[in-house]
């Protein structure tokens, strides 16, 4: 595999929803009507709140660690709402030829695969002022972790994991 799907997939795992033991992924939305909860959007981002919350309790944050938490927390919403503020205009990509439609996408690939970057530094961070008991909660609660079945495909399984 190379870098590149490695970012992409690094930046859907940092990027992404926190999923929990047991939980599904929220139906996809064809339209952003709200709904009897709110639009398919807050739902969303109370959801991933919900997650972050659960994680949050369940690390079990020493005083100090708090800090360090806040700072992580921090730096992926930063790069969430700056992911969501420089989306590309798919409209304005459409009149562009070819060659100038995949300039742009590689543009918007770099600058999406260095905000991954900063998120890998403040995640190394706060990962090594966790104890072990910690990191493996952080382990498994994070996309692609034992209790994230969200991201283990539609079926929920991993391979030959009955779980």
């Amino acid at each position: 595999m190379n870098f590149a799907p490695k970012a992409l997939i690094l930046g859907l795992a940092l990027l992404g929803p926190l999923a929990a033991h047991g939980e599904t992924a929220p139906p996809v939305a064809t339209t952003e009507e709200p709904g009897p909860a709110g639009s398919w959007g807050e739902h969303g981002k109370r959801r991933m709140q919900e997650r972050l919350d659960q994680l949050h309790k369940d690390l079990k944050l020493t005083g100090e660690q708090e800090g360090d938490w806040k700072a992580w927390f921090d730096k992926v919403n930063e790069a969430k709402q700056e992911r969501r503020e420089h989306r590309p205009d798919l409209e304005a990509l459409g009149k562009l030829s070819a060659p100038e439609r995949l300039e742009k996408m590689i543009e918007f690939g770099k600058a999406r695969q260095a905000a991954l970057e900063e998120v890998l530094g403040a995640t190394k961070t706060f990962y090594g002022k966790l104890t072990p008991e910690q990191r493996k909660t952080f382990d498994d609660r994070m996309p692609f972790g034992e209790r994230a079945p969200h991201w283990r495909g539609r079926s929920g399984s991993r391979g030959g994991d009955s779980r």
